[in-house]
């Protein structure tokens, strides 16, 4: 169970070290376009959120999408800042909630736990981010709905939305993995309790 404490100032550090460099990333725009659909891009910009949430757990993780969709506001992109944060929360909040909640141990394969915790993750955020682009698009992007998006872009509906789920699958992994490669590479007293033997 994820125990609910007060944040420590070696937290609040971490939260905001983890979050400019966070930023740093966005703002350095090395995204790739996804072909299908032009303008989800590819990103490493939740690499150190990540890190964050395997070091120190869900409130921390939380906090930081949160600053890193507020400082994208502040930039002018209030919508991108929007799906930023719940792109962010649907996938590192539970990889942080799983890892401090007492993931089971394997001797032979010592982390599978943590490789499955971020592969259900991603797929956490493909469910939520579809859900969330077929309920906000019309909304917050374009008017006339998502099925006319997709029109547009000469896909049927499901065809887009599938590719959304996709997206958001390749998009949580290419965040999670790096991530979690540092963390396996990291000296034992930096390592959290979760993953130690």
């Amino acid at each position: 169970m994820v125990k609910w404490k007060m944040l420590t100032s070696k937290e609040i550090s971490a939260i905001s070290i983890f979050t400019a460099l966070s930023v740093v990333i966005t703002f350095a725009n090395l995204e790739y376009p996804f072909p299908p659909i032009a303008f989800l891009k590819f990103d490493l910009s939740e690499v150190p959120i990540f890190i964050l949430a395997l070091l120190y757990g869900p409130i921390s993780t939380f906090i930081s999408a949160v600053a890193v969709g507020l400082v994208i506001v502040a930039r002018g992109d209030p919508v991108g800042a929007f799906f930023k944060i719940l792109s962010i929360v649907s996938t590192a909040v539970p990889v942080a909630y799983f890892a401090f909640s007492g993931m089971p141990k394997i001797k032979e394969k010592k982390y599978l736990f943590g490789w499955l915790a971020g592969i259900l993750s991603s797929f956490i955020r493909a469910i939520v981010m579809t859900v969330g682009n077929y309920i906000l698009i019309p909304i917050l992007y374009f008017p006339p709905g998502v099925a006319a998006l997709a029109e547009l872009l000469g896909l049927d509906l499901y065809t887009f939305l599938f590719l959304i789920g996709l997206f958001n699958i390749l998009q949580g992994l290419l965040n999670f993995v790096p991530a979690f490669l540092i963390m396996l590479k990291l000296p034992p007293e930096w390592k959290p309790d979760w993953m130690m033997e």
